[in-house]
């Protein structure tokens, strides 16, 4: 979660990402392990992805559940009732 600036009205916006995936390197930064102020870090085999700012859907990705959506709009639908799935 975090905040962004909204480009046309200079006013801060809400945000939040999910990710699932591997996480394949992990590199801490010099703070006291104590005091985590934040990583250096690569994510692999991502299986799950959604964005939204301002409360708005902007992406969902699921490959499990084969579901890519932009902007609420689902993609791939028509693949997955082609499939019957």
């Amino acid at each position: 979660a975090g905040a962004y600036k909204n480009k046309k009205t200079g006013l801060p916006v809400r945000g939040r990402a999910v990710i699932e995936g591997a996480i394949s390197q992990w590199e801490p930064d010099e703070s006291d392990p104590a005091d985590f102020q934040g990583c250096n870090h690569a994510l692999t085999e991502v299986t799950h992805f959604e964005l939204t700012l301002d409360g708005k859907e902007l992406f969902y990705v699921d490959f499990w559940e084969r579901i890519l959506r932009r902007n609420g709009v689902d993609l791939f639908e028509g693949v997955r009732g082609a499939l019957g799935a």
